[in-house]
């Protein structure tokens, strides 16, 4: 049974509009609104909130940050970027979820448009074999030179759009893994959808038949279980856990 510690855990959408928006007053006035109300109690007062009119026709930028400047909102005249980056313990992995969501609620997305989301995790290992073994396995080059880890990509039925899964050494963690999972969703960001995205990479590699020839072992297949355990715990729960997340998956042994 392997155990992965979640380490660090963050989110990244970038939401395009369909054409330009103009800088409109009313406009600003609403989305600083409705952060206001909606984040003070992350932090978020009305000094905060920064405009920048630009040149009042397309050159326009809105800013706010809450939840200890980890996450942030940026409207452009072109797109709306959400960040929250480098969650450490379990109380802001769900938080994380709730400002992406409800920033997308502020913004009133429509159906047309699409956002490109990507969700990533560092993790390290609670056995050094199961580190070493998982590590190993990305492959050996001459020194100096590593070789890349694993790029999956899922279909589903229930999922519209291809979902990208990323396996390789984390840079930021010595001896971690860095995982990285990237999708396009339609319209408004909800809870629903993020999970339903969480769970895919799970679906996609419990159907791929030659999985173990393909990667050699069923070491990543245990590490993805982990994963969509560890990361689904916000959603499943709705509560907060002051701790970094370990997971161990019962029906993942080997």
């Amino acid at each position: 049974m392997k155990v992965l510690t979640l380490q660090r855990f963050g989110i990244i959408s970038e939401t395009f509009f369909p054409k330009p928006i103009p800088y409109s007053d009313l406009l600003v006035q609403q989305v600083a609104s409705k952060a206001i109300d909606k984040f003070r109690s992350a932090g978020l007062l009305p000094s905060g909130v920064v405009c920048n009119p630009g040149d009042r026709v397309f050159g326009h930028s809105l800013f706010f940050a809450a939840l200890a400047t980890k996450c942030s909102f940026r409207m452009t005249s072109e797109k709306i970027e959400v960040k929250c980056l480098d969650a450490v313990v379990h109380a802001e992995y769900g938080a994380f979820w709730q400002f992406v969501i409800d920033c997308a609620e502020i913004a009133e997305f429509g159906s047309e448009v699409p956002s490109h989301f990507q969700t990533y995790a560092h993790v390290t290992f609670q056995s050094a074999a199961d580190r070493k073994e998982m590590l190993e396995s990305f492959g050996n080059m001459p020194e100096g030179v590593s070789a890349g880890g694993y790029t999956l990509y899922s279909h589903s039925p229930s999922w519209k759009h291809e979902i990208r899964l990323q396996l390789d050494r984390s840079a930021a963690i010595p001896d971690g893994l860095f995982i990285l999972v990237g999708t396009r969703i339609d319209g408004l960001i909800n809870k629903e959808n993020l999970t339903t995205i969480y769970s895919k990479p799970l679906q996609f590699l419990d159907n791929l038949d030659d999985l173990r020839k393909l990667l050699r072992e069923a070491s990543v297949k245990e590490l993805v279980d982990s994963l969509v355990y560890v990361l689904g715990q916000p959603a499943r729960s709705g509560k907060s856990n002051p701790t970094p997340i370990s997971a161990p998956i019962p029906h993942c042994q080997r």
